[in-house]
């Protein structure tokens, strides 16, 4: 099929009339613009295209018309847009990218939010039980690396006392309390990779300075008159 009449299928697909193809493109408005340069990229097979806020330009009717026109295509396509509603009626899959991964879900955005909050909420009550775990177990390496030391000291200092079985106990408390601290700290690395895919909007604040304007001079029920012309144009 030759070119002309791929871009004439493609012009009855979009309900869009032959005779703009006759006019100087410049005088043409912004949304038939963009939507002739759709058909003419659709008209080329065997490509996945990137269609970058393809709604821009449209009159109030162009984004239900991009709908139903891009509904009849087979061939696969991206779209980057900020309408979400357009996005919803015109997508199948949905490709984000979070603060720590990129992400394909099935299907639209308004799925993928939903799934994405409850994932949020599920890693949110997981992170504070696991905070509650390892400060327990920090607190618990804490107070077996401080028994080490004292019984440790009680070696050094208890000339009478078997300073090879302290020493011998004191060495394993250590080393038990090195494999808790460990422990907890590989926990930490976990939980803190999970937590980098929660979004947090932070509160916009301004940091607002009130002027200080000192009155010069303040009159009420005042009038000006000059008896003599000061000024000459």
């Amino acid at each position: 099929m030759s070119a002309q009449l791929l871009l004439k299928r493609e012009l009855k697909l979009f309900k869009i009339s032959e005779d703009l193809l006759w006019q100087p493109f410049n005088t043409l408005s912004g949304g038939e613009q963009t939507k002739l340069m759709l058909c003419a990229l659709f008209c080329q097979a065997d490509h996945f295209f990137l269609l970058d806020e393809p709604t821009n330009h449209l009159d109030l009717a162009g984004p239900k018309e991009l709908v139903a026109y891009l509904k009849q295509k087979k061939q696969g396509f991206i779209i980057a847009s900020h309408d979400r509603t357009f996005l919803d009626q015109t997508i199948d899959h949905t490709l984000v990218i979070e603060r720590s991964q990129v992400r394909l879900e099935n299907g639209d955005l308004a799925s993928y939010e939903m799934q994405k909050k409850r994932r949020d909420s599920h890693d949110i009550q997981q992170n504070a039980k696991t905070r509650h775990e390892l400060k327990r177990l920090k607190q618990a390496a804490l107070t077996k690396e401080n028994w080490a030391s004292q019984a440790e000291r009680q070696k050094q200092n208890n000339s009478h006392a078997d300073k090879g079985f302290i020493g011998r106990r004191a060495a394993k408390v250590m080393k038990r309390a090195t494999a808790l601290k460990s422990r907890a700290e590989e926990q930490i690395k976990q939980k803190e990779t999970q937590l980098k895919n929660l979004e947090v909007s932070e509160p916009l604040s301004l940091n607002y300075r009130p002027t200080h304007k000192q009155v010069l001079v303040e009159a009420k029920d005042f009038s000006l008159a000059y008896e003599n012309s000061y000024f000459h144009l």
